[in-house]
């Protein structure tokens, strides 16, 4: 693209008016490059290299693509309804792996599993399931309890309705091991996958089954995390609790709620040690490759990173830095 049309469009890449974009391009000379040609006219355009990570990237996305599908299928199971606003799922579309075009393409790819529905002017169109599907209303939780034999072991007897607690170092076992964690881990509960009816409320199997189902959303997500307000948007779909940032507080030793400026952040703590994901799906992977070659060589960069949270755990600037360009 010539720079001088690139100019034009200043307003929509966010580029304020006293900067150059010849400059800001030289910032990332492993995405970008200028040419002038014969005309003494600059062109702007990605580096080979860039161009092969694109191209990557679209093999990865295709390949994904029936793991997105099937995550989404997840969500509309466990979903009261069985539909959500495809509005609100436009929210998830880069924590599930969906591409940009996904209104318009997957959602119609795939009637086995779903449909679009036109909703009222207010609500706009929902997505819809078109039939059960009792291989996937299985939970993330349930897969590692059968696959894993140490987190069995691990666990002890409340097997299967306990979750991995991550607990702050320095808690006495005589806390670790306390009547109230014992009892809640004990306790029988409801799959998110099942449908609750009138289950008395409140209640600790009540309590447990919302535990249980975010902590299934976020392991339907690409890095096991979610701003705390997309999560908000589905609040109703899977009768969460109303006072959603407190009930998350009180479960610290299975999610952990980062807070930087106005955003908070949903993790869920044992996808993590420290600030590092310890599974990578493959578009992580391309999202890490992204991120080294938008690094400014050191004469351009600014600023510290990788600086922890005030509790010193999970989640640094660069990616909570990422978790930004994402919305």
């Amino acid at each position: 693209m010539l720079l001088y049309d690139l100019g034009k469009k200043r307003r929509k890449v966010r580029l304020s008016r006293n900067k150059k974009f010849a400059a800001f391009a030289r910032k990332y000379p492993r995405v970008f490059k200028v040419i002038i040609d014969d005309e003494n006219m600059a062109w702007i355009e990605f580096t080979e290299e860039f161009d092969d990570v694109l191209a990557e990237e679209e093999r990865v996305r295709v390949a994904y693509e029936p793991i997105a599908v099937e995550s989404l299928t997840k969500l509309l199971m466990m979903a009261t309804s069985h539909r959500l606003q495809i509005e609100k799922l436009a929210h998830l579309k880069k924590d599930l792996g969906l591409s940009d075009d996904f209104r318009t393409q997957l959602l119609y790819k795939y009637p086995q599993f779903f449909k679009v529905v036109e909703g009222n002017h207010r609500d706009g169109a929902f997505l819809e399931l078109v039939s059960w599907h009792p291989s996937l209303a299985c939970t993330f939780r349930e897969k590692m309890l059968h696959l894993n034999p140490d987190m069995r072991k691990s666990l002890g007897e409340g097997l299967p309705y306990s979750f991995k607690l991550t607990l702050p170092n320095g808690i006495s076992s005589q806390k670790r091991n306390s009547a109230t964690i014992v009892r809640f881990q004990e306790r029988e509960f409801p799959s998110p996958y099942e449908d609750i009816g009138m289950m008395r409320q409140p209640s600790l199997e009540t309590e447990k089954r919302h535990v249980a189902l975010i902590h299934e959303f976020l392991s339907l997500t690409l890095q096991k995390r979610v701003i705390a307000d997309t999560l908000s948007h589905f609040r109703k779909d899977f009768r969460l609790p109303q006072r959603l940032q407190s009930f998350l507080l009180r479960h610290q030793n299975i999610f952990y709620v980062s807070h930087k400026g106005d955003r908070y952040t949903i993790f869920l703590k044992e996808a993590y040690k420290g600030s590092t994901l310890l599974e990578k799906s493959p578009l992580v992977r391309m999202k890490d490759r992204f991120s080294q070659l938008c690094e400014m060589p050191k004469k351009f960069s600014v600023g510290v990173f990788g600086r922890q949270d005030d509790h010193g755990e999970l989640m640094d600037d660069h990616e909570f830095s990422n978790a930004e360009q994402d919305e």
